[in-house]
């Protein structure tokens, strides 16, 4: 595992300490999504927004500390099989989260959704041979 040290404006950790990394007001370019640990947000919200994020986005990054590791590997599979997505990168590390001296686990995981392909319908099919 690398040591990461934490960048000023990244959101690393939240007001109540538990190390989840709260998903919130961020800038409307980034493709970046803190996923949360604290089970406010259903797995659906961050679908909508990945979904969303894809249609001005190649690839989407979902950014995990600590006890939000594990949601966010289960978001990520949930993306693989209903969202047609593909994972490129999976990095683990551990950081300093900036409001203590406590040391966490860290996980980014890239998402690419595949290329919709038409398959040409059954009449079109016939047709052709």
């Amino acid at each position: 595992d690398d040591v990461e040290k934490p960048v000023a404006n990244e959101k690393e950790g939240s007001a109540n300490g538990d190390g989840a990394v709260e998903d919130g007001k961020e800038k409307k370019e980034s493709n970046i999504i803190y996923v949360s640990s604290s089970r406010k947000r259903p797995v659906s919200q961050y679908r909508r927004r990945i979904k969303k994020l894809f249609e001005t986005h190649d690839k989407v990054v979902l950014q995990a500390l600590g006890m939000a590791i594990m949601p966010t590997v289960d978001l990520s599979q949930l993306l693989v099989h209903s969202m047609n997505c593909e994972i490129t990168k999976i990095q683990t590390m551990t950081t300093m989260v900036p409001s203590s001296t406590q040391i966490k686990k860290k996980m980014i995981i890239e998402i690419i959704q595949k290329p919709t392909t038409e398959e040409p319908s059954k009449e079109e099919a016939t047709e052709a041979s």
